[in-house]
């Protein structure tokens, strides 16, 4: 990254201290790939349309900010914290988000492809229309999130808090659910095809409407007692 972004973003730095002081960060269009950004406080500040393809993001602060067409994808945000963010159409496509904070986040239109997830947490996110296939979600927290119109297929959940958590018209298509914690888990209108490893119980888990078939294509509906033998 040239001297002139270093400096947009010492500016933001400043006015989040003393907003009598520097200026609030509102970049669109720009090419920022592979740049260095660790532990920055970017919080609230405006990347539309922004390529962090690569970038290096680990710890930095993005709360608030609003990421729309932001591109990440390979992008390292390992321990970064995102909460009440605004991602829309964002490509986190095999970024590293280990630990990541996405509390509360409002996720829209986003690709998680093969991206790393181990230990992220997602408590009250709002996710729709998103792509979370083939990533690892090993011990992540996904408390109170509302998820629907979205693919987790080929996904690993082992150990996820899906606690008070709803799914609505979710693909779990081959989904590893091992160990996973439900209460007050609600499953609606679901592709369970070769789901792996759930082990939740009728007093704390909920389907309605679960289909079965391969395709994913509704022609396999069953009762959701076929999930709890």
């Amino acid at each position: 990254m040239d001297q002139n972004w270093s400096r947009f973003i010492t500016d933001h730095e400043r006015w989040l201290q003393n907003n009598l002081h520097g200026t609030l960060l509102n970049l669109q269009d720009k090419d920022l790939r592979g740049v260095n950004l660790e532990g920055r406080r970017l919080i609230g500040s405006c990347l539309t349309n922004v390529d962090l393809a690569g970038a290096n993001l680990r710890s930095a602060e993005l709360d608030r900010a609003d990421l729309t067409g932001v591109r990440l994808n390979g992008a390292d945000l390992t321990e970064a914290t995102l909460c009440d963010s605004t991602l829309n159409s964002v490509d986190f496509s095999k970024a590293m988000l280990l630990d990541a904070q996405l509390n509360g986040a409002e996720i829209v239109n986003c690709t998680f492809f093969a991206a790393h997830l181990e230990r992220a947490s997602f408590i009250k996110a709002r996710i729709s229309e998103t792509r979370l296939e083939e990533c690892l979600l090993n011990g992540s927290d996904l408390r109170k999130v509302i998820l629907r119109k979205s693919s987790l297929r080929k996904s690993n959940l082992s150990g996820a808090d899906l606690r008070y958590a709803l799914f609505m018209e979710a693909d779990l298509r081959e989904t590893v659910l091992s160990e996973a914690i439900f209460q007050s888990t609600k499953f609606r209108d679901i592709h369970v095809y070769r789901l792996v490893g759930f082990r939740g119980t009728h007093d704390k888990v909920a389907f309605e409407n679960p289909d079965f078939s391969a395709a994913g294509d509704g022609s396999d509906v069953r009762d959701e007692k076929e999930l709890f033998k």
